[in-house]
Parts: C-alpha cells; structure tokens; sequence
C-alpha cells in the first residue's frame, strides 16, 4: 500500500511539475509578434488505398490499407505584457479502413490509434525583435481499449527566435517528438513570414508550408509534413503490451480556400515519402506493415475560431 501511495505522490508531484511548466510554456505567435492563435480547430484527412511496402505471403500482397486523421485542438490563448501563453488539449484518432483482409489469414489488426494530450506553450519577448519558445505535450499514446502508464509519452522542445524587419522571424532550438513512431531529440529550425501575398510557417524537420496568398480567400503553395506516434496497444490477444510506431510524411502542392473566418476547404497533392506503420515487443519488429509511397491527392475542412482570423 505505502508503494502505491508513493507512486500515486510521485504522479502528483510529476503532474503539478507539467503545470509550471505550463506557466512557462508556447504560443505560435506571428512574425510580428501579434498573438494569433486559435482557440479551436478541427482537421479531418483521408489518404488513398495503399499496398503494403514488403509483403510477406500472398495476403498481404493483395491487402490495402487507407489511413486516415481526425485532429483537434483547442485551448485557451493569454498575454500578459510580453509573455503569451497557450494552455490547451490535443486529441488526435487515426482510423484504418482495410480492403482484402482476410481474418484466417491474420487474426489481428489494429483498427485504429489514438491520442490524448495537454497542450502548454509559451512565448516569452525579451524585445521587439527577440524572443523563446517552449512548448510541452504531454499526453497518452493507445489503442484506447484501455489506458495505462505505460502508454504515457511525452513530447516537447525549445527555440530561440529572432524577428527581422517585423515581419519574418527565423528559429532554432532542440526537439523531443515520436512523429517519426520512435522518441528522438533533434535540431529544431522555426520560421515564420507574413506579408499580403506571402504566408510561411513550420517547424523542421516536422512540417513546413509555404503559401502565395493572390486574394483574401484562396492560397496556394506547397506543404510538407511528418506526423505520426508510438501507440500501446492494449487489446486482448498476441499482440497486446505492444507498441505501435505509426509515420507518415507528405510532401506536394496545396490549396486552401477560405469559406469564411472560420471555415477552409483544403486540397492537398503530392507523395507520401515515409509511411511506417509496424508492430515492436520492446525493440523486437513483431509484424511490419509499412506502407508503400504513393501518389495522393485528399481534401479536409479546417473548422477555426480564435485568433487566426
């Protein structure tokens, strides 16, 4: 019992650790400095049937998979003088539908990956032109059939930026993400530019989108990005305590197409040139499915409302 109670101190303490953190954590503040986040936007994507990568009998060599991705996010923007503040939640579901799967074949498939983390970031101005960046997410990484410690992760990083002429400001800094499906710490590089007809923001080597803005309503321009996790799974049968690393990375042309201040149509093209999707017991490959890099061409509405605009 005295364990147990230890244990659940040291959540405590390690929670309460999160909200300081919070206090100190960042907001994706424009080139200029204006705050401009949103309080809530919802993404809904959907990638076209893909073949597996490396089939090893004849099932998985006839078997598709079409990935897709249910995103929101939502929180509460603050500032106070020079510190902006964004204190929030991000879930995130990523559904398979599957065309030839046959059960005698394999017995199990995971049908879906979800995601349930605080979102807490902080921008803090030094002056008009120098500022720092922290943002933390930490968060439960599952199949959701049950939700345990061990599917905690978490994600974060930190970036020193400098803004140029009022308008462009540039980052670098360092990185925790599992986008790539396993934990790595690397170099973060921000950039952000806003103009009448130009619009840029990213963080490398995650995303990165750069847009001509010809009127109010239309943008076009390219986008790349990575997203992805490390998922426990916690369904019953073999596979059950495993994790999943999940990748996926997009590159091509993009258009978006304002309705209103709240609602985008987007249309995205391009290649996928990273699909990971297999199945680890520890650092044992259990069952690989990655996925062959294809030709896409999806579209998504973006519901926004907050400070974007």
């Amino acid at each position: 019992m005295g364990a147990i109670l230890s244990k659940g101190a040291c959540m405590r303490q390690w929670f309460l650790a999160l909200l300081i953190v919070a206090a100190t954590s960042p907001a994706h503040a424009g080139a200029s400095g204006v705050f401009a986040e949103d309080v809530l936007t919802i993404d809904m994507r959907r990638l076209p049937f893909m073949h597996l990568k490396d089939p090893q009998n004849a099932f998985q060599d006839t078997v598709k998979v079409r990935p897709a991705r249910i995103h929101v996010n939502g929180g509460i923007p603050l500032k106070m003088g020079w510190t902006e503040l964004f204190i929030g939640a991000d879930y995130e579901i990523l559904p398979f539908t599957y065309d030839g799967w046959d059960f005698t074949q394999e017995t199990f498939r995971v049908d879906s990956l979800q995601s349930l983390s605080l979102d807490l970031r902080l921008r803090q101005k030094f002056s008009d032109d120098l500022a720092v960046r922290v943002h933390t997410m930490p968060g439960v990484f599952s199949d959701f059939h049950d939700v345990t410690s061990r599917s905690a992760r978490l994600q974060g990083g930190v970036a020193l930026e400098k803004t140029f002429l009022g308008i462009f400001t540039v980052g670098a800094g360092v990185e925790s993400t599992t986008a790539f499906g396993t934990r790595k710490v690397v170099p973060m590089l921000t950039a952000q530019m806003k103009s009448r007809y130009f619009r840029a923001e990213g963080s490398l080597p995650t995303n990165m989108e750069v847009y001509f803005i010809p009127s109010d309503k239309f943008e076009v321009g390219i986008k790349g990005s990575v997203t992805g996790g490390n998922y426990r799974l916690e369904e019953g049968g073999a596979f059950k305590g495993n994790n999943v690393r999940y990748s996926v990375g997009t590159l091509g042309p993009s258009l978006n197409v304002k309705f209103s201040k709240h609602l985008t149509w987007s249309l995205d093209g391009g290649t996928t040139f990273l699909h990971s999707f297999s199945t680890f017991d520890s650092d044992t490959n259990v069952r690989d499915f990655d996925l062959k890099h294809a030709m896409y061409l999806m579209s998504g509405l973006k519901f926004g409302f907050g400070g974007r605009g």
